[in-house]
Order: C-alpha cells, then structure tokens, then sequence
C-alpha cells in the first residue's frame, strides 16, 4: 500500500498522502491539520480508501543546515547537533501546533481547510458542478513561506477528474473512483 500511496502523490501534486487507516491512528490536534482529497480503491482492493495529505510548502525547509556555534566544551557535551538543528527534544503540550518543525513547512490555513472540505463533500455527494465552483474559489488560497499563491495540487486533479465528464457525477457514482493512474 505504502507503495501506491507514493506514486499517487504525483498524480495529486503533494508530496505525502495519507491513507484513512493511518489517519485514524493520529491524535485529534494533527488530525485537525490534515485534510482527505479523495476516496479511491487501489488495484487489487475493492474497498473504498479515504487519501489524506498534510500540506506542506518544502520551501520553507532550509537546505542546508545552519553553522553550529557551541561555547564551550560543557556546552558541546550538553548538545548534540539534533538538539540544535531540531526541536524535537523539547516539550510541547500540542506539538503539532507548537513545534516549528511542523508549523513552518505546514501551508493551509483552517479557513482553507474547512472551504476545502466543503467542496470534497459536495465532490463525494455528487454535486460536481458546485464542488467545481468551490474548488475554483479557493485553488489560489494557499501561500508559500514567501507569501507567493501556490497552486493547490489536490484541487486540479479533483477538477480534472471531475471534468472528464463535464462536471457530471457518473449515475453510478458511490462516493469513491478507482485510482488507475501511475
């Protein structure tokens, strides 16, 4: 599964998808931060899966490290290049809202993401022409670390799925489509 889910991020223009099983497995806070774009079934599984991804803008991760400065040999001792360079050893009582590893590369608002999943449900329900309008509201809303507008990736393909049909729904529709591409 891992697998496919890694290959699907290119056809969704995101760097990480999430299936609903390991959505579930998350705390509320970092649940809270992530959003489904889309309920798929995979090659070889009949059963329907919620796709999930985090947004991130890899733009705001530094690409080199910063030079490290350690006063004295005390302080060489007490620190290690990790502790530096990340903040994962410190305490936070909601990590996901504190700790600027994650909230400085994570680029949706709640606003956005709320907008969003307005348009996925009506996307599910089957009203693609007002989930289109929706999508088309918003697409532009998301911002690098720059403050530039980025593209959001999940709301294309959703257009361009959707759009295979003119912004019908199939009369078959469930809720769900099979995931075919690579």
């Amino acid at each position: 599964m891992a697998s496919r889910l890694e290959a699907a991020t290119k056809q969704f223009r995101t760097p990480l998808l999430l299936s609903r099983n390991f959505v579930d497995l998350m705390s509320k806070s970092a649940t809270s931060m992530v959003r489904q774009i889309d309920c798929v079934t995979v090659k070889g599984s009949n059963e329907p899966m919620g796709l999930y991804t985090f947004d991130t803008d890899l733009t705001a991760v530094e690409s080199e490290p910063q030079s490290l400065t350690l006063n004295s040999p005390a302080e060489k001792e007490e620190n290690t290049v990790n502790d530096i360079l990340t903040y994962s050893h410190h305490d936070y009582t909601d990590e996901f809202k504190e700790n600027p590893d994650i909230t400085k590369v994570h680029n949706a608002t709640p606003e956005f993401l709320q907008k969003f999943g307005e348009a996925f449900q009506a996307y599910i329900d089957g009203d693609w022409g007002k989930s289109r309008d929706m999508i088309n509201s918003i697409i532009n809303e998301r911002v690098d670390s720059n403050g530039e507008p980025v593209r959001d990736g999940p709301s294309e393909t959703l257009l361009e799925v959707m759009g295979r049909t003119n912004f019908q729904a199939p009369k078959d529709w469930a809720g769900y489509r099979a995931l075919t591409e690579k």
